[in-house]
């Protein structure tokens, strides 16, 4: 497959708006990432890996998210549950092989998938899917996402509770084809849940959370300026910097909604949780949400909102 039905295939499995273009380098955006290289106390930082048990990290991610939302269960399969279905059967159509694959897995509670520790640093965090079986368009636009299991750094600290409460909110995003429309939206929320997971574990995990985010954000944007200012434009680069795009997007959208959050009353916080449950209730989509919060990507570029959480977390 091309890099661009590569980007089309993914816009079709997860129900997002197939018209999508690379992010503008505007004076704001690179306004943006010149004002965030510049902190140096923030690299200075030192986040203090202190082991924990998994099972204790696990139950902690899982009681907070509970305490926030009513989650929805979500469908589990994994490629032998696929294969036992599907082998050796004939179909006759592509609407047959939809209604085949789609019976395959059954619906668990998002914390029953399995966790899978792997040799990755300790912010790291994936939800593996299951691989679909057939490029065919309507398969994909109508296939149904199965979650094999979540996977995280084998070094368990607090951090790896920042990660799990990241993989669980994609979950409940993911299972929902179309509930997000916008594929650089698509980690938004999972960002912002993760800081506000990290904001009521204290000063010093929400610090390292946020930069971590900061240097992803910096990483991706540098991928883009290059890959924009590169004399001999090509497809090849093109579907990474996609991706690079959802992370530019997503993350700061999620500083500004974060930032309402840090700094609002009872009220707004918990009002921006209850729009976060309509979303992952399937009653609005996450664009919808956005516009009655008022958060736009150009909004979202103004400095204010990232420097104010920066100068409340740094050391003293």
């Amino acid at each position: 497959m091309s890099e661009e039905e590569i980007i089309i295939a993914n816009m079709l499995i997860h129900g997002h708006d197939t018209d999508i273009k690379l992010v503008e380098l505007s004076d704001k955006l690179i306004d943006l990432a010149v004002m965030l290289a510049k902190d140096e106390e923030y690299e200075k930082s030192e986040f203090k890996a202190t082991y924990k048990q998994p099972k204790l990290i696990l139950r902690d991610s899982k009681v907070f998210l509970r305490n926030k939302f009513i989650l929805h269960k979500v469908p589990y399969a994994d490629e032998v549950m696929i294969k036992l279905k599907l082998h050796g059967r004939l179909v006759r159509s592509e609407q047959d092989l939809i209604k085949l694959y789609n019976g395959v897995g059954r619906l668990v509670d998002p914390f029953e998938l399995p966790v899978r520790f792997v040799n990755e640093p300790y912010y790291y965090g994936n939800v593996s899917l299951c691989t679909n079986i057939s490029d065919n368009p309507e398969f994909l636009k109508h296939m149904k996402i199965f979650f094999k299991s979540i996977e995280l750094g084998h070094k368990t600290n607090d951090m790896t509770g920042v990660c799990y409460v990241h993989e669980i909110v994609h979950t409940q995003l993911e299972s929902i084809k179309g509930i997000v429309k916008d594929y650089y939206n698509s980690e938004l929320l999972s960002i912002f849940m993760e800081l506000v997971y990290a904001y009521e574990k204290g000063v010093v995990l929400l610090r390292e959370t946020l930069k971590n985010r900061i240097n992803m954000f910096l990483t991706e944007f540098h991928s883009l300026y290059n890959f924009l200012n590169s004399k001999d434009i090509t497809e090849d680069g093109l579907w990474h910097n996609v991706i690079a795009c959802k992370y530019i997007v997503s993350t700061v959208k999620a500083f500004h909604l974060f930032c309402n959050y840090y700094i609002g009353d009872d009220i707004e916080k918990n009002n921006i949780l209850w729009e976060i449950q309509s979303v992952f209730s399937g009653r609005k989509s996450l664009e919808d949400v956005l516009d009655i919060l008022g958060i736009t990507y150009q909004n979202s570029l103004e400095q204010t909102h990232i420097q104010t959480l920066i100068e409340k977390t740094k050391t003293p």
